[in-house]
């Protein structure tokens, strides 16, 4: 959105809705850069940086977070309270380093950024690594469901050709050429048809395994 033609910017066209599209212009970037600021004017006016600390932390965010406020807030000439940043941010870690929230991450495939103290970590990895297993079961899962589906499709697709192929050889029209070479094309659909048939059942079995897999996973360890 932001790569727009320079000459439409320095105005070298003759479209009679130039004006109003610049005039446009010069309305969205300031709401597009806000957009991008972690705090607005008036947060930074009135932010207790250590509430702020502790939000971002007990979001699981570093504390590399209050560079995005200072360059924010920067902007309007004020700088954040570095000391009662770093103690919210404290206070918030400690509360976000809980097994169950390492489980939930965990079970969702987000990345352990390595931020939870050395009292807390070990608790919190193991519940992470039981919710990582549930996560990389369920991803198994899903895998097989979609080649399982594209197998089932294609043979669908298949059989479909199977019978056409089957009506014409069975029709009095074509000729002798015609006919022996629907007889190979039958062949070589039906040898796929079977093919098919044992790549689906293979698949069956895998996600059967799978499915087991991660019911245990899920069922070991509750957070």
């Amino acid at each position: 959105m932001l790569y727009l033609n320079v000459a439409l910017i320095n105005g070298r066209t003759r479209n009679p809705e130039m004006p109003q599209l610049k005039f446009c212009l010069i309305l969205v970037f300031p709401l597009i850069l806000s957009a991008c600021a972690s705090l607005s004017k008036d947060e930074c006016k009135l932010a207790n940086w250590e509430v702020i600390g502790y939000e971002d932390g007990n979001k699981g965010q570093s504390q590399a977070q209050i560079g995005k406020h200072r360059s924010a807030c920067a902007k309007h000439g004020i700088a954040p309270d570095l000391a009662a940043y770093q103690q919210g941010h404290q206070r918030g870690v400690r509360n976000f380093c809980n097994p169950g929230r390492g489980y939930s991450m965990g079970s969702k495939g987000i990345r352990y950024n390595g931020m939870c103290p050395k009292d807390l970590e070990p608790a919190f990895l193991t519940a992470y690594r039981a919710g990582k297993k549930v996560h990389v079961a369920r991803q198994q899962v899903k895998t097989l469901q979609n080649k399982q589906n594209k197998q089932t499709t294609e043979l669908k697709t298949v059989k479909t050709q199977l019978r056409a192929k089957e009506g014409l050889l069975l029709s009095p029209q074509g000729s002798l050429a015609q006919k022996a070479s629907l007889l190979l094309e039958i062949k070589d659909l039906n040898q796929r048809s079977g093919e098919l048939a044992a790549q689906i059942k293979q698949t069956e079995k895998e996600l059967a395994l799978s499915r087991a897999k991660l019911n245990h996973a899920s069922s070991v360890t509750r957070y």
